[in-house]
């Protein structure tokens, strides 16, 4: 997948995962798990300071 693409999915997930009082927390979860193991699955991580994904070596605020 190419960095472009998963980055939108990754952060589409994301998004809708944070809209969990419409959706319900446990599916909120889910999606949030599922954008954690596709961005993991390719090398990267979620850097919630600039809210796009870094490679995993990198040194982004991704607490």
């Amino acid at each position: 997948m190419q960095y472009d693409e998963l980055n939108q999915t990754v952060t589409a997930l994301r998004e809708k995962s944070e809209s969990w009082p419409a959706i319900g927390l446990v599916e909120s979860i889910d999606l949030s798990n599922e954008a954690y193991r596709l961005a993991k699955a390719n090398g990267y991580q979620w850097c919630y300071k600039e809210k796009r994904l870094v490679p995993i070596q990198s040194q982004h605020n991704v607490a």
